[in-house]
This record gives C-alpha cells, structure tokens and sequence, in this order.
C-alpha cells in the first residue's frame, strides 16, 4: 500500500482569518471555549479557524465579529493594514 499525499490549497483570506481571530481572542484573555460559547458555536470550529483548516459560513464569521467586538471587515482584513 502507498501513501498518497494531497496539496490543500488554503486561500490567504482563511490565514488572514485564522491570525485575527486567535489574536483578539488572546487579547481579550478568552479561551476557544469561552468565545465559542460567547459566539453561539463550537470550540472545535473555533480551533478550526484559528488552524486556517474551517471552512466558515459568513454567519459565523459574523457571530466571531460581534463576539470580538469588531466588524466582520476586521476579521478579514490583513492584521497590518488594520494598524495603520
């Protein structure tokens, strides 16, 4: 039996997503579980998004954004541009 290895393309934005989202969650001294349960969902999705390996919907990037006190643009946006 041979080992296949596949390339899983990730787009920037789940990278962008991922760095944002772990960021304020550490800034604001929370938890995954403590954001998931703030946001209405998952740890496990929230582990997922902090790994840039989900896939979320807009509702939960919106639930994350109202949770994090922040808009949705934030969360998307590259965490440099967002100093500026």
């Amino acid at each position: 039996m041979s080992t296949q290895y596949y390339h899983i393309h990730v787009s920037p934005v789940f990278g962008i997503l991922a760095e944002n989202v772990k960021n304020l969650r550490n800034e604001k001294g929370l938890t995954q579980r403590q954001l998931g349960f703030n946001a209405g969902i998952s740890s496990a999705i929230i582990s997922g998004i902090e790994n840039a390996t989900g896939n979320p919907t807009i509702l939960t990037v919106s639930l994350l954004a109202e949770a994090l006190d922040v808009s949705a643009n934030e969360l998307l946006l590259d965490c440099k541009m967002r100093h500026q």
